[in-house]
């Protein structure tokens, strides 16, 4: 993906969106193509952008209505000029948002070490749990026990 010179007039909203963080969307398309920090303002994010094949396409805010900040994620909308072309747009942009975390065979990589450090090292004992030869005070005068309500054990 890569920034436009070419017409997104004719794109609109086909039903596709995509949730992400505005900090996300800047890490995967840049700076955005307009910003307008006017809360009252439909828009206040967007990226005039084409796909790897060249497809024309916007992402953006719509009526968001309050301060986006850069760590929270929303809805984004995109915009393309017809709608098989929003989910190449999707398919391209979840990927390159997902290429920003580690993907799960790395965390179930990284657990399995951590597991097989714990198995070498435990931290507990081994041993049975000790138990009393006696029974303790409340067993042996229910009656005395604040929380007995009257029932006996």
């Amino acid at each position: 993906m890569k920034k436009t010179i070419k017409s997104t007039i004719n794109t609109s909203f086909h039903g596709v969106t995509i949730t992400a963080t505005l900090e996300d969307l800047v890490k995967v398309l840049g700076e955005p193509s307009s910003i307008c920090l006017d809360q009252d303002e439909k828009v206040q994010y967007e990226w005039l952008m084409e796909t790897k094949n060249g497809i024309p396409f916007t992402v953006y805010d719509w009526k968001e209505y309050h301060e986006i900040i850069p760590d929270s994620e929303i809805r984004w909308h995109i915009g393309t000029e017809h709608e098989f072309q929003s989910n190449v747009v999707f398919s391209e942009l979840f990927d390159a948002l997902s290429d920003l975390y580690p993907n799960h065979d790395d965390f179930d990589d990284i657990l399995d070490e951590l597991i097989d450090d714990f198995e070498e090292n435990p931290d507990w004992d081994d041993d049975e749990p000790e138990y009393l030869d006696t029974p303790c005070d409340h067993c042996v005068a229910p009656d005395s026990c604040p929380y007995n309500n009257g029932y006996d054990y």
